[in-house]
């Protein structure tokens, strides 16, 4: 499946991965009822990625699988497991069938990730998003051998969203920043931040909100939905990373 132009512009930042059982019941051809296949997504629906290219995707996609007996059933929300790093284990579990997450949720499993991850390496998404494509059509993208890949994407940049003014690089001097991947905990350490992984997308509003975190590494597609806009007061309006996703 080739990743479109139209997707990346969306902030389809995920990637979708599908996990068929080799032992899916057969349907007969006088099943009343589809065999559900449950895509778990852990962010909810309004996010512009699931609400303008997912739920599209799982109604065009529906249309073809109705006559083999199957439905996709979307599960927005975390109601499969709100945990963003749990997705890929629910997914091996058979909990869902069909799953979405960040790439730096499962640091370690995708060795060849962080390549795609150096700042500045582009300032395109949709050429990254491809590279990501070819490193797995090619066999170089390890860690994915118990997956069925349906597609790879890379979001747009991300930002330094921060809940304090900020005048110059020395105001960033330990503070607490909230980072996705280890390429982003390297940019926030170079500036003097202290770098906080562990904290999903769909938790940093409210930890902005506690003071746990003084900002976070965000692109700007997924503020509003996930609450980062209206926890922040400081942009800062230089792309410094990019998150790749799971299909």
């Amino acid at each position: 499946m080739r990743v479109t132009a139209h997707m990346v512009a969306l902030g389809f930042r995920a990637c979708l991965v599908c996990w068929f059982l080799l032992a899916s019941p057969a349907r007969g051809a006088q099943a009343q009822e589809p065999h559900l296949l449950r895509l778990g997504i852990f962010v909810p629906d309004r996010v512009v990625h699931v609400r303008d290219v997912v739920k599209p995707w799982v109604a065009r996609v529906n249309e073809r699988l109705a006559e083999y007996g199957y439905e996709i059933k979307l599960m927005a929300g975390g109601s499969l497991g709100r945990d963003g790093e749990m997705q890929l284990r629910l997914l091996t579990a058979g909990v869902s069938d069909i799953t979405w997450f960040p790439t730096g949720y499962v640091a370690g499993r995708l060795p060849a990730v962080p390549l795609l991850e150096i700042p500045y390496l582009s300032d395109d998404p949709e050429d990254l998003t491809q590279a990501f494509w070819r490193l797995y059509t090619r066999g170089l993208l390890d860690g994915l051998s118990d997956v069925h890949p349906l597609a790879l994407s890379v979001s747009p940049a991300n930002f330094l969203h921060l809940a304090f003014d900020l005048d110059t690089l020395d105001g960033l001097s330990n503070r607490k920043i909230r980072v996705a991947n280890a390429a982003q905990a390297r940019i926030v350490g170079a500036v003097g931040g202290t770098a906080v992984g562990g904290i999903t997308a769909t938790q940093v509003a409210e930890s902005l909100s506690r003071n746990m975190i003084d900002g976070t590494l965000f692109s700007w597609h997924g503020t509003r939905a996930t609450g980062i806009e209206r926890t922040t007061r400081t942009h800062v309006r230089q792309p410094l990373a990019f998150s790749l996703r799971l299909w």
